[in-house]
């Protein structure tokens, strides 16, 4: 997605629902190209640009990516794009190139600057394209090439606090993103195409063509938008006769069974899959309308049951005469319908279509269809196809492989989680959805600092955080827990930075694809330190985008000292929503164990909420009833401390040592790290469980329990 936002595929469209639905577009689309021209789609780099008044108070062209990063909302120089691009890139010469050209036009095009209403909005921005002599990633051209598709604005976007405070994000000016009136979506994308006056636009190129074509500037051809129209009639009843065969999978006798129907007869029955989810056979999870899907399902011939996960049962009931509608087969095969109809039919109107200075529409990406829907709906037949072949769809390619047989995948999160809350459990398992059923997560739990982190001057310790991050994920329904994909280690002794270098530097095997996991406030983290070639000499394959911050009311990433300084000032309310949704109904038990020291002092001028205090109490009172009428216990109560393993590193980051966790208080709901406590813990465990003793008796004795 470049600057101006996502263009639509036929099958994008939402009135586009049915196999029936998308014939009926391709029909319209050529009726339309008959009475109005459509334009060129480039196979280049968007470099879309802006008017800024600079620093100095001057006027000067920028480019804009449409991010909310400072430089773009402000405005790139060339400068810029050489410092924020590796060497080599495409994007900076491009940059370069754009606006030397324009910035030397400045003068001679303000009066159409001004009547097009960009000489003072900046919001506003020439929708361009780049393509340097030869191509730069699939098609070639046999010129150098900047084409102006026309003029687009941005929507507005606020940037997340912290963000701003970090100086990382600004706020973006633009257009209020509508809203869709019928289902009520807020307009996504960077900006929308906007209407102005063509002939003044048109006016603008032409004087800044003379210009651009010098060579010092780099002898480009700058180009308005360039029309397109049929040449020919369009004919699709031999695409629609060609005959499409699906592979099932082979039958007792080892026959293949195939099934092979005409395109017309494939689309009448096949239904829009859209954003449907299919599961491989390798437990990966894909789009069911997807070019991965196409490519194996079509052009490699892959048996369904080779594929998907449930191909083999959709098999076996083809094969007993009992075919199930609604399944990944049947969303698959449709989404495959999707993609080759919207190829083919797409060469019968390129192949009929021309423009006048460059050519047939079938040595070019396609044709850009303006007028029929909301957003720029785009033909690009082959392309779909030879896109793989360019710069771009190298790396494509490599991802579709990647999911076909995926590198086995580890994530490793580090911190001190004193105490965790929802932020981190929500971390946890984005990075558990990441790795895949195949992969792993691995918590490295270190101390939070070189201060230890206290509530009312008693340590949050490792055994705290332990009970907090299992009840969190024994309530988390997205979680099977006790999980053999997620794993904890105590790395209290050396910190848990230096285990994950060394882990890189000498363990990681080679095909694995370490994540190295962190917030949006840490983004900058990983990077910083794996920028050193000593710290991955083996190039291990990492990955080190951020995990999404989920924020506080304030707009603020959520922090561990906010929630430690809630139970300080005895503020149940903030504290609260810093517990995961699942688990608020222990929230009481876990701000009673995290401020523990203040009930068994018996501090009676800072005393526990009272509702937080009687409900320890009237647990512990039916606790004592169901055990002497013989019922058994509150099944919540008698399930909190399952025992679970975790893996701890040791000094030399090398060994692993397994521990077994288990409950050593369940009155108190102390579920103990590794079995063994200090005296220190002993001795509080023991008032605590005096104290609730005493008023558990007191309370009976007043109500005649015997």
């Amino acid at each position: 997605m470049g600057t101006p936002g996502h263009m639509w595929h036929p099958f994008d469209l939402p009135s586009v629902n049915t196999g029936s639905d998308l014939l009926g577009f391709f029909n319209d689309a050529v009726r339309r190209l008959k009475t109005a021209p459509g334009s060129i789609k480039w196979d280049g780099i968007n470099v879309s640009f802006k008017l800024v008044t600079n620093e100095d108070g001057q006027k000067e062209f920028r480019m804009d990516r449409g991010s909310s990063e400072p430089a773009s909302v402000i405005g790139m120089t060339a400068q810029d794009a050489y410092a924020k691009w590796e060497p080599g890139h495409g994007m900076p010469p491009a940059i370069e190139d754009l606006l030397k050209i324009f910035n030397t036009a400045l003068p001679s095009i303000e009066t159409e600057l001004k009547a097009l209403g960009m000489w003072d909005d900046s919001t506003k921005y020439f929708n361009t394209e780049y393509m340097p002599e030869g191509g730069i990633n699939v098609i070639q051209y046999d010129r150098n090439i900047l084409a102006i598709h026309g003029i687009n604005q941005f929507y507005e976007k606020k940037a997340q606090p912290w963000r701003i405070k970090q100086g990382i994000g600004m706020d973006r000016p633009g257009l209020e993103r509508p809203v869709d009136p019928i289902t009520g979506e807020v307009a996504t994308g960077g900006g929308t195409e906007i209407e102005y006056n063509k002939d003044t636009l048109s006016t603008l190129i032409e004087k800044v063509k003379p210009i651009a074509i010098k060579e010092e500037f780099g002898n480009f051809h700058l180009v308005g938008d360039q029309p397109v129209e049929l040449i020919k009639d369009v004919n699709f009843s031999s695409t629609l006769s060609s005959p499409l065969t699906i592979n099932y999978g082979y039958d007792a006798e080892g026959e293949l069974f195939s099934d092979t129907k005409p395109l017309r007869e494939w689309l009448n029955e096949a239904v829009n899959p859209r954003d449907s989810k299919v599961t491989l056979t390798n437990g990966k999870v894909v789009g069911a309308l997807s070019k991965l899907i196409y490519i194996e399902t079509w052009e490699n011939g892959t048996l369904i049951v080779d594929l998907l996960e449930d191909g083999e049962e959709f098999w076996e009931n083809m094969i007993e005469g009992n075919p199930v509608e609604g399944t990944d087969v049947q969303k698959a095969i449709d989404g495959a319908i999707f993609y080759h109809a919207t190829r083919m039919l797409g060469n019968d109107v390129l192949n009929a279509s021309t423009n006048e200075a460059f050519g047939n529409l079938a040595d070019h990406e396609g044709i850009i269809l303006r007028g029929m829907a909301e957003k720029p709906v785009k033909i690009t037949g082959e392309f779909i196809l030879k896109s793989l072949e360019g710069r771009i769809g190298k790396l494509l390619e490599e991802n579709l492989k990647e999911q076909l047989n995926p590198k086995s995948k580890l994530a490793l999160l580090a911190g001190g989680f004193k105490p965790p809350h929802k932020g981190h459990l929500a971390m946890l398992k984005h990075y558990y959805r990441l790795v895949g059923p195949n992969g792993k997560v691995i918590i490295l739990m270190g101390s939070g600092g070189n201060q230890p982190r206290t509530i009312n001057g008693r340590p949050v310790t490792l055994q705290d955080s332990m009970e907090i991050w299992q009840t969190f994920l024994r309530n988390d329904p997205e979680i099977d827990w006790p999980s053999d994909r997620i794993e904890f280690q105590n790395v209290e002794g050396v910190g848990p930075i230096a285990p994950i270098i060394d882990y890189v530097k000498e363990q990681a095997p080679e095909d694995q694809i370490v994540l190295l996991g962190a917030g949006e406030k840490d983004e900058e983290r990983w990077p910083k330190i794996m920028a050193d070639p000593e710290n991955n000499p083996r190039g291990i394959a990492l990955q080190t985008t951020p995990a999404p911050n989920i924020i506080d009311e304030q707009g603020n990433p959520l922090s561990a000292s906010v929630m430690r300084n809630a139970i300080e000032n005895k503020d149940f309310e903030t504290f609260k929503s810093y517990i995961p949704q699942t688990s608020l109904h222990m929230a009481e038990d876990i701000y009673i164990k995290l401020s523990g020291a203040l009930l068994m002092e018996r501090k009676e001028d800072d005393p526990l909420p009272l509702g937080i205090f009687l409900g320890l109490v009237e647990e512990n009172v039916n606790k004592y009833l169901n055990e002497n009428s013989g019922r058994p216990l509150d099944p919540v109560a008698h399930s909190r401390a399952p025992n679970f393993r975790v893996q701890v590193w040791n000094d030399d980051a090398n060994v692993v040592e397994e521990e077994e966790l288990e409950e050593t208080s369940a009155v108190a709901s102390v579920q103990g790290y590794s079995g063994v406590v200090g005296e220190e813990t002993e001795s509080l465990i023991r008032e605590e469980d005096e104290l609730i003793e005493e008023v558990v008796n007191y309370l009976l004795r007043n109500n005649g329990a015997k």
